[in-house]
């Protein structure tokens, strides 16, 4: 399969966690008392199917992730937006984090 070129690659057999980080900036603060949710999108659609989601902190950075895979969130072999929305208020942004490829 050729595309274009994903921050992370999945098989469509594993189940695992999609990490990416989040920001400060964007949340203005520590965003880990916040709802998460992410989105795994068709390249170039909108995103609407959000799971849900959790946050990790490693070395004083904040990543959002969910689980993806058999028993999970199952994607069809392809190319995928990851799409991060943090509910805080009255702020509720949504980002466009990656691209992800499932083989």
């Amino acid at each position: 399969m050729t595309g274009p070129i994903a921050d992370l690659q999945v098989s469509s057999a594993s189940k695992q966690f999609i990490t990416v980080p989040v920001e400060e900036e964007i949340t203005g603060g520590d965003p880990t008392g916040d709802i998460v949710t992410m989105a795994f999108p068709a390249v170039a659609a909108e995103p609407t199917n959000y799971v849900s989601g959790s946050w990790v902190t490693v070395s004083g950075i904040h990543y959002a992730q969910a689980l993806i895979g058999p028993g999970a969130t199952q994607l069809a072999v392809g190319f995928y937006d990851i799409y991060v929305k943090i509910t805080d208020n009255p702020e509720v942004p949504v980002i466009k984090a990656g691209l992800l490829e499932v083989t």
